[in-house]
């Protein structure tokens, strides 16, 4: 039996990268998956690829900065496959015009903080608050967020995304410690740097020296480290883990 048999499971952010990786995790094993994205032309090529494969999947379009979308995403992740008792919330803003705006409290735009918090931090609260009653509605079911190594550790550029990564591990909490009781359980991995297709293709090849020599092993870090523990996360396997917050980070920030 795989391990994530009758798991159905939101993804939002799934169209490529981390999300990518994930979705063809979680349908390898077993669940059954809406991806969302507002890359929906990725998402819809992504859950068709995947269909091709045999695994139960769709997309709809998800914008983590609309109320409104969101809202509509879980609906239709509902109406699609019966029930929600997965939703793995993976979205933020890394466009690179977004992180080079993001340089410190007194230069930045005052809009910028507030599109990246939005997105990065309103949005998963717009996910866990439309997803949550329906969980309920069947006993419970497990969230997991994708936070950052930088919400541990402080640096003098990009106060918006390590503030909103920071204030996802305070999130993860609340959600645990408020739901747990009634049957949802709520996690978040902290990835350190992962080598993405667009990291690849778009990181300084000084940018990729510095984190080979900072991670304490033999490789960077790939988006399948990630799907493999939001894998674990979403399965009965972490059936006592509640409210974390994990690294998965190659050992560059040890807490």
């Amino acid at each position: 039996m795989a391990i994530l048999d009758g798991k159905k499971i939101v993804l939002v952010g799934g169209a490529t990268g981390i999300g990518q990786a994930a979705a063809r995790a979680f349908v390898s094993h077993g669940a059954s998956v809406v991806i969302g994205d507002t890359n929906i032309a990725g998402a819809v090529a992504l859950a068709g690829e995947l269909r091709a494969l045999g695994g139960n999947v769709d997309a709809v379009e998800a914008d983590l900065a609309s109320e409104v979308s969101m809202q509509a995403a879980i609906a239709f992740a509902r109406e699609r496959l019966g029930a929600i008792n997965g939703l793995f919330l993976n979205g933020a803003d890394t466009r690179p015009a977004t992180l080079a705006g993001d340089t410190d409290i007194v230069a930045m735009d005052l809009d910028l903080w507030d599109h990246v918090l939005a997105v990065n931090l309103r949005g998963y609260m717009l996910g866990a608050r439309f997803a949550i009653p329906v969980m309920l509605e069947n006993g419970g079911g497990t969230i997991v967020c994708t936070s950052s190594e930088f919400s541990f550790a402080s640096q003098g550029i990009q106060p918006a995304y390590c503030a909103s990564k920071a204030a996802v591990n305070q999130l993860i909490g609340h959600i645990a410690a408020r739901f747990g009781r009634e049957g949802i359980r709520c996690n978040g991995i902290a990835p350190g740097f992962i080598l993405t297709e667009t990291a690849a293709l778009s990181c300084p090849r000084e940018i990729l020296d510095h984190w080979e020599r900072t991670v304490l092993g033999p490789r960077l870090g790939t988006p399948e480290d990630i799907a493999a523990m939001a894998v674990f996360l979403m399965s009965e396997q972490s059936a006592y883990v509640q409210g974390q917050t994990i690294s998965v980070n190659g050992g560059t920030l040890m807490r």
